[in-house]
């Protein structure tokens, strides 16, 4: 499931087992940069949004676009939906605490980027969850320069704070062979996906047909005859439930036919 991707190395996509892909409801290919699903889930249905920041040599106007983009994608979740918000924010946190927003175990020194991306959290009542979870800090990095001299903390999973309790653990991988500079992110999160019931098909009878006067005597001269085969051999005035569902049998049987 992808969104943008028509010039190379531009696109935002998630790829789901299939397990997972029969609880997505709804697809939202919002640009080049954002992605929403809708994923069924207990003990709440949950929105996820994959995004790719622009760089921190990119002009304001297009920052400011990318989270105009982001605030309007975010306003498609219903209220009562888990927000789980995750991408390549191309933002540097730093390693303090700020208020419930950004945990103490960040990376770093915060960047101007760290702050627009800090101050749309506190807009929308996120957390960054891979700055909460205790990890040694030569592991969380989650971004490498080609030449190996750079390890920067740039990708972030948030959640909207109302399932704060809901997380138990997020980290970086950084020894994961992925085929990137990027290390995959994770959260272990207790949602479950909802189990899909089948509806069941109701058969309803054509009605219209006992218009018709031929089916209609037919009808009623195949009910009487079964009838009277049936209780000549099994009627008893005790045994009403038995009656009840001999009688019924035949009806849906003749109707059928």
């Amino acid at each position: 499931m992808y969104s943008g991707g028509d010039i190379s190395r531009k696109g935002t996509a998630f790829i789901c087992n299939e397990r997972t892909a029969t609880h997505v409801t709804n697809i939202l290919p919002i640009s080049e940069r954002i992605i929403a699903i809708n994923v069924q889930a207990s003990p709440a249905n949950i929105f996820i949004i994959q995004c790719y920041a622009p760089n921190l040599a990119s002009d304001d106007e297009e920052k400011e676009a990318f989270y105009d983009d982001l605030r309007e994608t975010i306003k498609k979740k219903k209220y009562q939906e888990v927000l789980i918000l995750t991408g390549d924010f191309n933002a540097k946190v730093g390693n303090q605490k700020v208020d419930d927003v950004i945990g103490p175990y960040g990376l770093g020194i915060r960047n101007s980027a760290g702050e627009l991306f800090i101050n749309f959290c506190h807009e929308n009542n996120l957390f960054v969850c891979n700055t909460w979870f205790q990890q040694k800090e030569a592991s969380r990095h989650t971004w490498i320069s080609p030449d190996g001299g750079t390890k920067n903390q740039i990708d972030f999973v948030c959640v909207n704070k109302r399932y704060r309790n809901a997380i138990t653990n997020a980290k970086s991988r950084p020894g994961a062979d992925c085929g990137s500079d990027h290390n995959p992110v994770v959260i272990n999160m207790n949602i479950k996906l909802k189990k899909i019931t089948k509806k069941k098909i109701v058969k309803k009878w054509d009605l219209e047909k006992l218009k018709n006067e031929e089916s209609r005597n037919t009808f009623v001269e195949t009910v009487n005859k079964e009838t009277l085969e049936v209780y000549s051999n099994t009627y008893t005035k005790e045994n009403i439930e038995e009656n009840w569902k001999n009688f019924k049998h035949i009806l849906e049987s003749t109707a059928k036919e």
